[in-house]
């Protein structure tokens, strides 16, 4: 009858740790010999041939489930311990104390064919006698195989134990709206925050472990955005892991467009700005004509020079008619040789070619604070970033790429025909639809004819242009409609564009245009029926493929008076140009050196301090001193040259 009230006593507190714990452990010990040796003397009579409490079902019992430990020390011997009569709290005592000197081994776990120990309750008709015996069932939460809770362990532990992480999680957070799908992983970023921080502040690490080793973040470490713990943990610079991420989770073509910043990096920016005074220079607005001295203009046309703060005398402005473009007969020269014509009128040839150079001048809102720049006056200078040609933007809408292209090649036509861009290249077998190549990108009306405006697009990164021969072939895979037929073609290559139509049906395998790229630059020849698309557009109030007047033509701010500071650049601002869009005032290049350590907030915050459009701004078209470019210019509504820009 005692023995029955023991095995019940310890059938409870297995049932009690079972139920109250989603993982029981166990250690080595030898819980059978230590068991039949816990019983004094006298106190296991022998039953015919062998001692009583000793039976096969309570062998069964104590070496599968004698052994059990919990993370908080916990083992199914401590109620009988208190409790059990007299041998058996003796016997439960020696077991408990056993369990808890040995070091936990590994998780429980049984398997789904053996789950019952011990037995119920026995009868033995012959000796009218009923044995009781230990006996539980292992709920089925802990029938499992052990090993993935080990290696589960070992992930977690190693997650726990990275160099900083808690400060690099704590920085995750902070930047997870700005990261690509960064807010999705936020609640497993805090909940395994507060893992470590647990972990850092328990002297039990590992109770602590064991005790969280079921958590649902118990594997971060092994998570895309544990990658990046991990990563910043390894000393990755935060740019580039973030990068690494977003590759893992973005689509091809994503393009973060904020740099990351966390709130301390702004606070330790905006101190730098206030301890040398320049927290009042950073706010920008357009340049207005008014801003510009004399000395730092190249020339000004006679009617516009009342604008300028030196200006001579006062005229009207006039509306003149464009002058229709003729080149043959341009006349080569430098830049600095057009200056010393002394000019009293210049028409630039903006070509279609020319979207890129597009470029508004900036200036601070109150000019008396100190310049933040490299250079010792407050202006500077922003290029057009934006899509405006029709085929580029078509192309990044439908996902191509056309941001990080040193070469793009993009076939648009205008029909439900299934037309296929095709490129011969030098690095590889021919590119198409069915051999991509990680090249091309957008393939449109394959399987059905679903747009009349369908593009194709096939670009080259930087590092991947080969100098040799790319032929350009257009293949009509199944033709639709007789209507609009042909296709456009765009080729850019480092920033400049190149247009081409061709208006006639396509047949297979058109070869439409052939590349050479070489040390030389670029040159590009078309098949007959491919024409130069000098279809004249309009960006900004200036029309493209005509002589238009230019205002004025300066240096870029970085060369004003005695600044002679990085690349020159040639801005000719255009009459009646007018950008319509805000614009960066700050660039991370243009600042001084003392804010080098704080570059990703200046990144941002060169986005919030946009100078919005104004009537009266400086906006044209401007030339790096650096790519030599050649343009076309008409001196007096005379003579016209070819400039080179160097």
């Amino acid at each position: 009858m005692s023995f029955s009230v023991f095995s019940n006593l310890v059938h409870d507190q297995f049932q009690k740790l079972a139920t109250a714990h989603s993982l029981l452990l166990e250690v080595d010990a030898p819980v059978w010999d230590a068991y039949l040796a816990a019983y004094p003397e006298g106190t296991n009579p022998i039953f015919k041939t062998r001692t009583v409490h000793d039976c096969s079902c309570c062998r069964n019992f104590v070496k599968n489930l004698g052994a059990i430990i919990t993370h908080d020390r916990q083992t199914v011997w401590d109620t009988a311990a208190e409790l059990a009569p007299y041998p058996f709290n003796l016997v439960a005592a020696a077991l408990r104390d056993l369990v808890l000197s040995r070091p936990i081994a590994r998780p429980y776990g049984s398997s789904d064919k053996h789950y019952t120990f011990g037995a119920a309750p026995t009868y033995d008709p012959a000796n009218d006698t009923t044995w009781d015996h230990f006996h539980a069932v292992v709920p089925p939460k802990h029938r499992r195989d052990p090993h993935d809770l080990v290696t589960t362990y070992q992930v977690l532990k190693r997650g726990l134990e990275e160099i900083n992480i808690l400060d690099n999680l704590k920085q995750v957070i902070d930047i997870a709206d700005n990261i690509y799908r960064g807010a999705e992983h936020l609640p497993a970023l805090r909940a395994f925050l507060n893992l470590v921080t647990g972990y850092q502040a328990t002297d039990d690490k590992q109770a602590y472990l064991w005790a969280h080793v079921t958590s649902p973040v118990a594997r971060f470490r092994n998570t895309v955005i544990g990658s990046l713990i991990v990563d910043l943990c390894d000393g990755v610079d935060i740019e580039r892991a973030v990068a690494s991420f977003e590759a893992k989770v973005a689509p091809a073509n994503y393009k973060r467009p904020k740099s990351l910043i966390t709130p301390r990096m702004i606070d330790q920016a905006l101190e730098t700005l206030d301890e040398l005074g320049l927290t009042n220079s950073i706010t920008r607005r357009m340049a207005a004509p008014s801003d510009l001295s004399v000395n730092d203009v190249l020339f000004v046309d006679n009617e516009a020079a009342p604008l300028f703060k030196d200006g001579l005398r006062s005229a009207l402005l006039t509306q003149v008619k464009p002058t229709p473009p003729n080149t043959e007969r341009a006349i080569p020269i430098t830049i600095d040789e057009l200056l010393k014509l002394k000019p009293n009128q210049l028409d630039l040839l903006v070509e279609n070619r020319h979207s890129g150079n597009f470029v508004t001048l900036t200036a601070p809102t109150d000019p008396a604070h100190p310049s933040p720049f490299r250079w010792n006056n407050g202006f500077a200078w922003s290029y057009d970033g934006n899509v405006t040609d029709s085929i580029k933007e078509r192309v990044k809408k439908a996902g191509g790429n056309v941001t990080n292209a040193e070469l793009r090649i993009s076939l648009s036509w205008f029909n439900y025909d299934d037309l296929d861009l095709h490129v011969e290249h030098p690095g590889g077998p021919r590119i198409y639809y069915a051999h991509r190549q990680g090249k091309l990108d957008v393939d449109m009306n394959a399987g059905a004819g679903t747009t009349r405006e369908a593009v194709e697009n096939v670009s080259f990164k930087p590092g991947e242009t080969l100098n040799g021969t790319y032929k350009v072939i257009v293949n009509n895979f199944r033709q639709r409609e007789s209507i609009d037929v042909g296709f456009d073609l765009e080729v850019e290559y480092k920033g400049q564009i190149y247009s081409y139509s061709y208006k006639k049906p396509v047949g297979s395998n058109h070869l439409a245009l052939t590349i050479v790229i070489n040390q030389d630059g670029i040159s590009l020849t078309g098949t007959p029926g491919l024409e130069t698309n000098n279809r004249s557009r309009q960006k900004w109030g200036v029309n493209t493929e005509v002589f238009s007047p230019v205002q004025t033509l300066v240096l870029s701010p970085n060369h004003w008076g005695d600044s002679a500071v990085g690349n020159k650049h040639w801005f000719f601002i255009m009459k009646d140009c007018k950008n319509p869009d805000s614009v960066r005032g700050i660039f991370n290049e243009f600042l001084s050196p003392k804010f080098e350590a704080h570059r990703k907030v200046f990144e941002i915050l060169g986005d919030k301090t946009r100078a919005e459009p104004t009537q009266d701004q400086l906006s044209g078209l401007g030339f790096s001193s650096t790519l030599g470019e050649e343009v076309f210019v008409q001196v007096n509504r005379a003579q016209t040259y070819k400039v080179t820009m160097k």
